[in-house]
């Protein structure tokens, strides 16, 4: 072998042996531990259960109280009958000046046929039954469904206490004879409107008759007690 070759193999072997050799790891350095993290305290806590039962009880004694007035309020119409009860010599009065009736089953009101609801009893139930009978027998039939007398209420339309909720007052055929409308009866049915007046007068008007809005479904008492005792007698005795 020649000097040439063995130190090439030398330096082959050099080579080799750099290229295994393992170099150390380089230091790390310690980092620096944060801080420590706690997780939040959640928002919701747990609601006892005696907290959700009287929750509970106060929403149904709400929806109790609500359906109360709920109930209340849907009976008022032609015949209030949860109105309270009122006493005739120091309550108040309807539109014309007769003592108000509070109670629908009040003994001061009676029945007449063919109508819902009382009227006033003695001499004004004596001259409403009169327009009442005269009406149903010669204009047409009364239909007790659409025809009342007592309710407690305003007038419509304004603040006045109807007379209605005295018992001096009827609504006859209400569909037929709407509020407000004009010429809702024949000239034949005017005619026999005006003949039931003439024996009621002065105690009975007509609202066909009224200024301003008309209301030719309504009859009602405007004389005091002594002139519908008056025409009660006259009716009584055949006049």
């Amino acid at each position: 072998m020649s000097n040439r070759q063995a130190a090439g193999r030398a330096d082959d072997a050099r080579e080799r042996a750099a290229a295994t050799t393992v170099l150390p790891a380089a230091p790390r350095r310690p980092v620096p531990p944060g801080p420590t993290r706690v997780p939040a305290a959640s928002s919701h806590r747990p609601v006892p259960a005696g907290a959700i039962t009287a929750g509970v009880l106060l929403l149904v004694v709400a929806m109790l109280v609500g359906l109360g007035f709920a109930l209340r309020d849907g009976t008022a119409g032609v015949v209030e009958g949860l109105a309270p009860e009122v006493d005739a010599d120091a309550g108040p009065t309807s539109q014309n000046g007769w003592p108000v009736v509070g109670d629908p089953y009040d003994e001061r009101l009676v029945m007449l046929p063919g109508v819902t609801g009382g009227v006033r009893a003695g001499d004004v139930a004596t001259v409403l039954g009169h327009v009442v009978a005269r009406f149903g027998a010669e204009i047409e039939p009364v239909d007790e469904m659409s025809s009342w007398g007592w309710a407690h209420r305003e007038v419509r339309g304004g603040g006045d206490v109807s007379n209605h909720a005295s018992g001096t007052a009827v609504d006859l055929n209400a569909p037929a004879h709407p509020m407000g409308e004009e010429g809702t009866f024949t000239r034949d049915q005017l005619a026999t409107v005006r003949s039931i007046l003439e024996d009621v007068s002065p105690a009975v008007v007509w609202g066909g008759d009224f200024d301003g809005r008309k209301d030719e479904m309504h009859f009602e008492v405007v004389g005091g007690p002594e002139v519908v005792a008056e025409v009660a007698a006259r009716l009584a005795a055949g006049g």
